[in-house]
């Protein structure tokens, strides 16, 4: 047997053609329309909303319960993407010989 949403069927072309009042319709036969469908998600959603505060009870009825049945599923947090430290550089030759330079100019100054 296969498996049936819950939630009302979306609204079709047909059912939102009948939105569009013509000239010989009445605008109390829209608003009830309107208001039926209306009433019908709210229904759903009060379905829904008894459906979330399900409770898991615990095996011995002196404990807490376990949690929500069906908890709400919230996405995965972004989490830090562990990289490999980068490698060192090596500086060259050149600029090793200009940082000494002013080492020796300062030694010979005290």
């Amino acid at each position: 047997m296969p498996l049936h949403s819950a939630e009302p069927a979306p609204i079709d072309d047909t059912d939102r053609a009948q939105l569009t009042l013509a000239p010989d319709e009445k605008i109390s036969q829209m608003s009830a329309w309107v208001n039926d469908l209306a009433a019908q998600r709210q229904a759903f959603r009060e379905k829904i909303d008894e459906r979330q505060a399900l409770k898991v009870p615990a095996e011995d009825p002196d404990w807490e319960d376990l949690g929500h049945a069906f908890p709400a599923w919230n996405p995965p947090e972004k989490d830090a993407i562990l990289q490999p430290p980068k490698p060192d550089i090596q500086p060259s030759a050149k600029i090793l010989e200009l940082a000494k330079e002013p080492e020796a100019g300062w030694e010979a100054a005290d």
